[in-house]
C-alpha cells in the first residue's frame, strides 16, 4: 500500500511539473511576442508544446492536458488543431465551460458560424453569467445577420456589467428593429 501511495504521489508530481512547465513556457512565449522577440517566443512555445505533449503521453486521460494544448494551439491561430484537442477534452470530461467557450471561438475564427453558436450556447448552459460569452455569441449572430438575437445577447452582456459601446448598441438596436 505504501508503494502504491508513493507511486501516485510521483505520478501527480510528474503531471504537475510538465503541465506547469508548459504553462510557464507559453506565458513566456507570449511575453516575447509582446516585446517583438520572435526567436525567443518560438523557443518558449516549442518548450510549452514539448512539455504538454509529454504530459499528454504520460496522462492521456487528462482532459485538462488536452484543453491546455488546445488553448495553446488557439493562441497560435492553429484553430483546427485547437478544435481537435477541445473535442478530446470534452470527450474525457464533458460540460466544461472553458472548452465550449474556446472551441466556439476557434470555430468562429474558421467561419464555422452555426457551430460556434452551438458551442457558445453550451458554454452559457454551464455559466449563464459570463458576459464575454454573450458578446462573442452576439458577434456570431451579427455575422449570421440574425440581428434580433445579436442585440439580445449584446444587451445580456450589458445586464451582466459588461461595458457596452453605445454606437454599436444603437446600430444593433436599429438593425434588430427595436
Amino acid at each position: 500500500n505504501l508503494y502504491i501511495a508513493y507511486k501516485n504521489i510521483v505520478r501527480d508530481f510528474d503531471y504537475d511539473v510538465y503541465r506547469c512547465r508548459s504553462i510557464a513556457g507559453y506565458n513566456l512565449g507570449n511575453a516575447c511576442v509582446t516585446r517583438k522577440s520572435s526567436d525567443s517566443a518560438a523557443n518558449y512555445f516549442n518548450t510549452a508544446f514539448s512539455d504538454i505533449n509529454i504530459s499528454i503521453e504520460k496522462f492521456p486521460a487528462s482532459a485538462d492536458n488536452y484543453f491546455q494544448r488546445g488553448y495553446i494551439y488557439f493562441q497560435l491561430k492553429k484553430y483546427k488543431e485547437a478544435i481537435t484537442d477541445f473535442n478530446q477534452s470534452d470527450k474525457l470530461l464533458p460540460n466544461q465551460f472553458q472548452v465550449y467557450f474556446w472551441r466556439g471561438f476557434a470555430k468562429y475564427c474558421l467561419k464555422m458560424l452555426e457551430e460556434a453558436v452551438a458551442d457558445y450556447t453550451l458554454a452559457l448552459q454551464q455559466n449563464a453569467k459570463d458576459p464575454a460569452t454573450f458578446i462573442n455569441r452576439s458577434t456570431v449572430y451579427y455575422e449570421l445577420k440574425d440581428y434580433p438575437k445579436a442585440f439580445k445577447d449584446y444587451c445580456s452582456a450589458g445586464d451582466l456589467g459588461q461595458a457596452l459601446n453605445k454606437e454599436y448598441f444603437f446600430k444593433l438596436k436599429a438593425l434588430a428593429g427595436k
